[in-house]
């Protein structure tokens, strides 16, 4: 909406290109769903015109801030990846470490509804510069040992890339896979 662009801007004024500014702005609201869209915008703005590693430190105060429950929630960790996602420039290792982690959530989370909120992070790194990265992270367990990890891939990579010509192949591959529930979800994923 307008507000939350105009919102965005004025945080983004008056941080000057400082990150300590920014975070002393939205760290109380970090985890806010109706400030969510404002601090993307906002951590997009700044890692735009100031390329000079603020989106780095942004990204790092986000991945460091130790929410309460963080452990088990990853709500810093998903943030930083909807950060990337709206193109906040961050060192590659930094990139790579988020991307991997949240992968992991995507594949093996325990809870539904985390899992879930991975997989939209990655739909969303779908159509970033993190596409062949996030799509060679998934990939790899298809052939994987365990039938659980390949399920879990073949519905991340289903509801992710269905488009993409390698995530078909891989998903086909799958239909002959000697585990029933993964020939399922790969059928059903086509």
């Amino acid at each position: 909406t307008f507000q939350e662009y105009f919102t965005a801007w004025d945080i983004y004024r008056r941080s000057r290109g400082s990150s300590e500014k920014a975070w002393e702005q939205i760290s109380p609201i970090l985890h806010n769903s109706h400030w969510r869209e404002i601090i993307l915008l906002m951590s997009a703005k700044l890692s735009e015109q100031y390329p000079d590693d603020i989106g780095e430190e942004l990204v790092q105060k986000i991945i460091n801030n130790e929410s309460p429950y963080e452990k088990i929630l990853k709500r810093d960790l998903l943030l930083a990846g909807a950060c990337l996602a709206d193109g906040v420039k961050v060192k590659i290792n930094t990139s790579n470490q988020i991307l991997d982690k949240i992968v992991d959530i995507a594949l093996d989370s325990p809870y539904g509804v985390q899992k879930e909120y991975a997989v939209d992070v990655l739909r969303d790194l779908w159509n970033s510069t993190h596409k062949d990265y996030v799509l060679e992270k998934i990939l790899i367990p298809l052939t994987g040992k365990e039938s659980y990890v390949r399920r879990s891939a073949v519905s991340a990579l289903g509801s992710i890339g269905k488009s993409d010509k390698s995530v078909i192949n891989g998903l086909v591959g799958l239909l002959a896979d000697k585990d029933l529930s993964v020939r399922s979800s790969a059928a059903s994923a086509l």
